[in-house]
């Protein structure tokens, strides 16, 4: 029986609330209609659709999605994760292309049937219909009434990577049942085990387990593969004065906060600016040239000058954060003075000591992880970055390194664990832990 309300909600959705949304917070919203015009005909194959609020939710599907060989839906909401997304899309279709030239295409990934915008609150039931899943996956607390409601009514199980009992998750319930339709298949799969508890207390019908966080596995997988660039400058700069200091996906805002004393410090400063384009990287040459700082843009440097050792080099250049962690003997993570916290992890896994700012490290267990192992220090304000300084220029950090890369490296494994639960889901063989 079609629940009225249920359908009163979908034209709501669709014909009020996009138009007035999608004009002021969209002005490309357009494109997410894409998913629509070129459907898949046939099924070969069981399908999963992941589903990605923003570029952190992407990076934690990605590990997963990578261990997959069916067909895959992926999708996501931010404007700020598509470029990433259809980087992965081509990536794996291009892994794809090359199995199909051997005599078997197994072992080498999924098949991606769409990678783009996902539909709007109101079209997920008919989205639905034209890729048919087997399987929904999402992370942490992405939530949406019509969508679980859809995923309901056609009894598509969901699974929740990263879990987190948020709002969201409470209203996307709590909506579904007012609209008397039942809630999907469900599995959580937290992070933390002290989440479980929560999770199965609102979801007493759901299957709730601690799997870990997936981003470990992407972030130890990616400084792996190296980048040519990233090592290039790293050997060129070889001679420059130790320690090494990344200040990895920074804003102005915090610069400001920490002053020109952090640059004063011993050793060398790579300022790696959270966005590189022209006007970003200008505001960051005003701040330094402001404070009477020196300092060289890595864009303008000869290959094979060997001869410089500037005190601080700005990375102008996007793509390699991560290789220059790998280098550096302690770390400040920017957007913790701003919009929120960037990804600690990265600098984490290579045992080095992490500093960071406040703003939204509520939403990122990892933070008060490695605040209890001792490697992360959270500033709270200006007058915190004192424990900085006296952690670089004390240097007491090095004969802890091994220990901290022992820690993060105990991270490691979710992603398989977490693909061996949706195959179990999709044979229908998933069993409470």
């Amino acid at each position: 029986m079609r629940s009225p309300v249920l359908k009163f909600y979908r034209s709501l959705a669709s014909s009020i609330l996009k138009p007035l949304i999608e004009s002021r917070i969209f002005p490309n919203f357009s494109q997410r209609t894409l998913i629509f015009e070129n459907p898949p005909t046939e099924k070969h194959s069981k399908r999963i659709w992941f589903h990605a609020s923003s570029v952190g939710e992407l990076e934690m599907l990605i590990p997963i999605i990578e261990k997959r060989e069916e067909e895959v839906i992926l999708t996501v909401f931010s404007e700020s994760a598509e470029r990433p997304l259809q980087k992965l899309a081509a990536r794996l279709n291009q892994c794809l292309e090359k199995a199909q030239t051997k005599a078997t295409a197994t072992g080498f990934g999924p098949k991606v049937l769409f990678a783009g915008y996902c539909p709007w609150e109101g079209e997920w039931k008919t989205a639905f219909g034209l890729y048919q899943p087997d399987l929904f996956v999402s992370a942490r607390y992405e939530a949406w009434p019509e969508l679980w409601a859809s995923l309901g009514e056609l009894k598509i199980p969901l699974t929740i990577v990263g879990s987190q009992l948020r709002t969201s998750l409470l209203v996307a319930k709590n909506i579904v049942n007012f609209m008397s339709v039942d809630l999907p298949p469900l599995e959580f799969l937290s992070i933390e085990e002290s989440e479980v508890a929560s999770l199965q207390k609102e979801f007493p019908s759901a299957k709730v387990s601690a799997a870990g966080d997936p981003r470990w596995d992407r972030v130890a997988e990616r400084a792996k593969l190296g980048n040519p660039r990233a090592k290039q400058l790293i050997e060129q700069f070889a001679q420059c004065e130790r320690p090494w200091g990344v200040l990895g996906s920074a804003w102005v805002e915090d610069l400001s906060m920490l002053g020109k004393s952090v640059f004063e410090l011993p050793g060398t400063l790579w300022v790696v600016p959270h966005e590189v384009d022209a006007e970003h990287i200008r505001e960051f040459e005003d701040w330094l040239k402001s404070h009477e700082i020196s300092f060289v843009k890595t864009s303008n440097l000869k290959e094979n000058d060997t001869s410089a050792k500037p005190r601080c080099l700005l990375v102008d250049e996007m793509g390699f954060l991560s290789e220059l962690y790998s280098a550096a003997d302690w770390a400040y993570v920017g957007g913790g003075f701003g919009k929120g916290v960037h990804n600690t992890i990265e600098p984490a896994i290579h045992g080095i000591p992490i500093f960071c700012g406040s703003a939204r490290i509520h939403r990122f267990p990892e933070v008060k992880y490695l605040q209890d192992v001792g490697q992360l220090i959270v500033l709270m304000s200006m007058e915190d970055v004192p424990k900085l300084r006296d952690v670089v220029t004390r240097g007491h950090y090095q004969s802890t390194k091994s220990v901290w890369k022992e820690s993060a490296h105990r991270q490691l494994g979710a992603s398989e664990r977490i693909s061996k639960r949706i195959s179990e889901t999709l044979s229908g063989t998933l069993k409470d832990i």
